[in-house]
This record gives structure tokens, C-alpha cells and sequence, in this order.
């Protein structure tokens, strides 16, 4: 039996899963210092939300984003489906994510609306800071 290789996304994926929240923090701060990334001229496009099911079917994708989420506010499977409306004890979500199992329509409908609630903002980064060591070179001219 071979092992299926995971993709760099994946594995940043789930080591944000993982991550503290001041782990994330110092992640995203990391990101703003001096990183530039290369940008093809129109290559960044706004696209429709991926759905998060294919049928009854959760993707991978959702499975990640429902992991990261559930990390990163620290709250459990009971947790997400008490918050979704639906009973703390059903194990639908739980299978689906761990064995692919299908899930039942209002169980992905409501899911899909707690995912969307739940979502990153997307505003703009806020400028850097300027440092105070910049500010006291300047003076010393």
C-alpha cells in the first residue's frame, strides 16, 4: 500500500490547524514583513465560494477549513453542531469528516450557512508599523 503524498498546501493547511492562535499570529505578521510574492498581471480574480459538498459528499477543502476553524476558536464537533442548530450528540459531521460518509441535506445547508458566519474577514492587511529605531536614526542626523 503506498502512502499519497500530500501537497505543500496541504501540509501548510493542516500545520494552521494546529498551530496556537499566537502561532497563527506570528505567522500572519511574518507573512507582512518584506514577504512580496510575484503577481501575474490578472491573475487575481475574485471566483464564486467553492462549494463545500459534492451531493452529500463534505470536500476536502471544507473538511480543512471546518478543522481550522474549530482550532482556531478551540471548540469541539458537539460544539459546531450545537451552534449549526442541530443536536450535540449526532455524529453525522464526525463521520463524514473521518470516513467520507454522506451527510443529510439540512445537515449541509446548515453547515454551509455556519461556515459562511464563521468566515475569515477579507479586509485589507493594516500598514506595518513604523519601527522605533527608524524613527530614532532620523534624529541622530
Amino acid at each position: 500500500m503506498t502512502k499519497i503524498k500530500r501537497t505543500r498546501l496541504e501540509k501548510l493547511k493542516h500545520s494552521w490547524a494546529k498551530a496556537s492562535v499566537e502561532e497563527q499570529q506570528a505567522f500572519v505578521v511574518w507573512l507582512g514583513e518584506d514577504q512580496q510574492m510575484p503577481v501575474a498581471a490578472g491573475s487575481i480574480r475574485t471566483a464564486a465560494p467553492a462549494p463545500i459538498a459534492t451531493g452529500r459528499y463534505l470536500t476536502r477543502e471544507t473538511v480543512d477549513r471546518l478543522r481550522g476553524i474549530m482550532a482556531m476558536r478551540g471548540i469541539s464537533l458537539a460544539e459546531v453542531m450545537v451552534e449549526m442548530g442541530l443536536e450535540s450528540h449526532d455524529r453525522s459531521l464526525a463521520r463524514a469528516m473521518l470516513r467520507q460518509t454522506s451527510l443529510r441535506l439540512k445537515t449541509v445547508e446548515a453547515l454551509q450557512v455556519w461556515l459562511a458566519a464563521h468566515a475569515p474577514p477579507t479586509t485589507a492587511p493594516a500598514p506595518a508599523p513604523v519601527l522605533e529605531s527608524a524613527e530614532k536614526a532620523g534624529e541622530e542626523d
